[in-house]
Order: structure tokens, then C-alpha cells, then sequence
């Protein structure tokens, strides 16, 4: 039995014992969880639905048996390099889309001033520099330039590109849609289809963007009466099984008139949001006003914004 001076002594040692015990088991378990790294690979349409991205600057070297994750900065990665495969002819005011591994330019300014129809496609190597052009059999119906570009994939192997609006070889604004499909494995372009649902009005110099299955178009330059030059009105039209639009249904007008800006779409969880950035309200200034509007994901109806 122990006496009563040696209690305090023993409790302070088992205390000890126990506290080094549990040290040993807190560093064991946090070295545990540091030895060993999951790969994931994402590679499928539902892997990148969501918007997120949540591992940046990823390594692997298999021979090495090396996989690991490196936290960077936000931004770019590196520094800007000039592909070696320049545009097969120079070109302004041209569309742009990408998909399944593949960059396509339709459309365009020249450097005579004169519209084009070409469509030009580059599969995307793996080191992201580009393969030679590829000019397209099915052109678009109509030289045009200054037309917005999107495109809303519908499997792994295919996606709809849509070119709205513009201005024709002639110089009139278009209202007209042109949409195809194109094949990701091959890189081909299907012959181009026109929507049954055009623009409200001929209009160019748009922004225009996809989300959740509808198309949304925001501002532009319009030389038709109730509007001339340019518009706030926003419109969205909901992509059919068939790659069609349904009728476009009017937003909310932005809270000035915009044309030649920029139109993204973000999504993520509970989160969806439409962002216009800068643009001209008159061909003298530019602007650097950033709106957003909520998006419903039901409808695809817009909040104000």
C-alpha cells in the first residue's frame, strides 16, 4: 500500500504515461494520414457538371510511383506562350468555342474587311498546345462576324455549338442561330442547322453563355427600331432534345445598355450566378461595370440584378 506522500508523485506519473501514450498516438495517426495520397482521376461530363474544381497542380509520375497534389496560387501557372500553329488566315471579330479536346473558330472578319464562313478546328495536344487547323467541309450558310459562340455538351462524345446573331457578308444584322454537332473523336462539324426561335431582334456584338440547359443572351448592338445601338435587353431560350431552342423568354434588362461584353455562368451547389463584365454603352468608352443576376435552375428564370 502506498503512503500518502507517494500518491501525489504516482498519480503525476501515471499521468504522464498516459498524456506520452497519447502523443504517440496523435503523431502516429497524423503521419498515417500524410503517407498515403488518393489519385483521382476525372474524366466524364458529371465529373465537371458541378463547376468545381477542387485540386490544383497535380503530379503524376507513375514510373516514380509519385502522385501528389501542390496547392497554388489562383491564376495562371505559367507564362503565356505563342502556339505554333497560327489561325490559317487572319481574322477579327470571330467565334470561338471549345470541346471535347478540340478549339473551334468559325466565322470572322478578314484582313480585307470582308466576312467569312470558314470553320476551322484544332485538337488540343496534350501539353494544351494546338494541332494544325483543320478547315471544316460544312461552313456556316453565311459569311458573319461579331456573332456569339457557345456550346452545350450532351454526352462524352458529342456537344451542340450554337453561333447567334451577327453581321452577314452584306453588313446587315442577323437574328438567325445557327447550331450543329460536333464529334469529339473525330473533330468533324455536322452540317448546320437553323433554329426555329431567333433573335427578337437582328442583333451583334452580343454576349452570350450556357448554363443547365439554357442559352442566355445579354445585350449587343441592334439596328432596328424599338432599338437602335445598343440594347439591355436579356433574353434565355431552354436547348431542346433535338439541339433546337424553345422560345427565348425576356430577363431582366440590364441596369445599362451594353454591347462587346463578356457573359459567364457559374454554378456550384446551391449557387448559380450570371456575371456581365464591362462592354460599350457608345463607341467612344468602354465600361468596367460588373452586374450579376441569381439564376433559378428550375426555369432558368433571372433574379435582378
Amino acid at each position: 500500500m502506498l503512503s500518502k506522500s507517494r500518491q501525489p508523485r504516482y498519480r503525476v506519473w501515471l499521468l504522464v504515461v498516459v498524456l506520452g501514450a497519447l502523443a504517440v498516438l496523435l503523431i502516429g495517426t497524423t503521419m498515417t494520414s500524410r503517407a498515403y495520397v488518393t489519385k483521382i482521376t476525372e474524366t466524364t461530363l458529371d465529373d465537371f457538371s458541378s463547376g468545381e474544381f477542387h485540386r490544383t497542380g497535380m503530379l503524376d509520375i507513375s514510373e516514380e510511383g509519385i502522385d501528389s497534389i501542390q496547392l497554388i496560387p489562383i491564376g495562371l501557372v505559367g507564362t503565356w506562350v505563342q502556339d505554333a500553329q497560327s489561325l490559317p488566315i487572319s481574322l477579327t471579330e470571330h467565334s470561338a468555342v471549345a470541346a471535347g479536346g478540340h478549339v473551334i473558330v468559325m466565322g470572322g472578319t478578314d484582313e480585307n474587311l470582308d466576312s467569312r464562313n470558314e470553320v476551322y478546328v484544332s485538337r488540343i495536344g496534350a501539353g494544351g498546345a494546338l494541332e494544325p487547323w483543320v478547315e471544316q467541309t460544312n461552313a456556316l450558310p453565311v459569311a458573319l462576324s461579331g456573332a456569339a459562340a457557345v456550346v452545350s455538351p450532351t454526352s462524352d462524345t458529342e456537344s451542340w455549338i450554337y453561333v447567334i446573331g451577327g453581321v452577314s457578308g452584306g453588313g446587315a444584322a442577323l437574328d438567325t442561330i445557327y447550331y450543329t454537332t460536333f464529334h469529339h473523336d473525330t473533330g468533324v462539324v455536322d452540317p448546320w442547322l437553323t433554329s426555329s426561335n431567333p433573335l427578337s431582334l437582328p442583333t451583334y456584338y452580343l454576349g452570350a453563355t450556357v448554363h443547365n440547359g439554357y442559352i442566355y443572351v445579354v445585350g449587343g448592338y441592334q439596328e432596328e427600331l424599338p432599338i437602335l445601338g445598343p440594347t439591355a435587353e436579356v433574353y434565355y431560350a431552354q436547348i431542346q432534345a433535338n439541339g433546337d431552342l424553345g422560345p427565348w423568354q425576356q430577363g431582366p434588362s440590364l441596369p445599362g445598355a451594353r454591347y462587346n461584353t463578356l457573359v459567364v455562368a457559374y454554378g456550384a451547389g446551391n449557387v448559380n450566378t450570371l456575371y456581365v463584365m464591362g462592354g460599350r454603352s457608345d463607341p467612344v468608352a468602354g465600361n468596367n461595370d460588373v452586374f450579376f443576376a441569381d439564376i433559378n435552375p428550375t426555369d432558368g428564370s433571372l433574379t435582378s440584378w
